[in-house]
């Protein structure tokens, strides 16, 4: 069982949850989890820039003149298979978070909004694993399944952001109306950034599906070369990263193993007003 481990300034051992709550740092249940999936987050995104850019520089095609046909499905595969390691990290990523939002007893809409991303990250992985197991010719795989992983996905975040900013606003997880820029509103704001990162890929994914039809359900590796499609693949992907490092900030970047109570393990969220009551 992953203990909590609170970010506090170094000194003298802390027991005392009332000096803890008063000394003015905040407390993150189960910090250690909720970092690991953070940083899983920030390889995910990373590697999905990483893919789009590598799109926009006509690695999925057309075929160039006087392009041996292996040097073209090389570079077909080596994107595909950064999106393949990329889906298996959202996976990974949002099965850790499921587990942390049902340990610290989350609000139920955001237990829904986590398991719905950890339906689309799903979805996510079929379009990488089949292009490289040859589903289709000249094919970046069944681009359906991204369509329908990306609304999951962007439906997820709009359900966590919703409960964060109306539902449980000025409560332990959601946002502090009183002091807008304080630390426990962190999550709100890399929140943000993901709903802004997913509806930015919303439209790309409907694109590239509606645009150039084929046959079995797949699509020309070309059918993203639009310069438009480029713009909101690579925005959306910044935006999920920024999302990703601000939670690795507000958890703290590094993990720190010293003394801890296990008083915290019990239901206190970030905020230092969890740890007064």
């Amino acid at each position: 069982m992953v203990q909590s481990e609170p970010l506090v300034p170094k000194g003298p051992d802390v027991e005392d949850l009332k000096w803890l709550a008063e000394s003015g740092w905040p407390l993150v249940p189960r910090r250690i989890e909720v970092l690991h999936a953070s940083w899983i987050f920030t390889w995910a995104s990373a590697s999905l820039l990483a893919e789009f850019i590598l799109i926009k520089n006509e690695y999925l095609g057309p075929k160039h003149d006087g392009e041996s046909d292996a040097d073209f499905f090389r570079k077909i595969n080596l994107v595909n298979a950064i999106g393949l390691i990329s889906c298996v990290w959202w996976v990974h990523g949002f099965f850790c978070l499921c587990h942390w939002l049902i340990a610290i007893d989350a609000a139920k809409l955001s237990i829904l909004g986590g398991l719905t991303k950890f339906v689309a990250s799903c979805f996510f992985t079929v379009q990488p694993l089949g292009a490289l197991c040859g589903y289709g010719t000249n094919s970046a795989g069944a681009d359906w399944s991204n369509l329908v992983g990306i609304c999951f996905f962007h439906s997820g975040n709009m359900m966590s952001l919703f409960d964060m900013v109306v539902i449980s606003r000025n409560k332990p997880g959601g946002m502090d109306y009183s002091n807008i820029f304080s630390w426990g509103n962190l999550p709100v704001l890399g929140m943000f950034f993901y709903t802004l990162g997913s509806g930015l890929l919303v439209p790309p994914n409907a694109w590239v599906y509606e645009s150039t039809p084929g046959a079995n359900g797949y699509h020309p590796s070309y059918a993203a070369s639009g310069d438009r499609t480029h713009m909101f693949q690579i925005s959306g992907a910044t935006g999920l990263l920024i999302g990703s490092l601000i939670f690795c900030h507000w958890s703290g970047w590094v993990p720190r193993f010293g003394k801890r109570s296990p008083k915290m393990d019990n239901d206190f969220w970030w905020t230092v007003e969890a740890a007064a009551n």
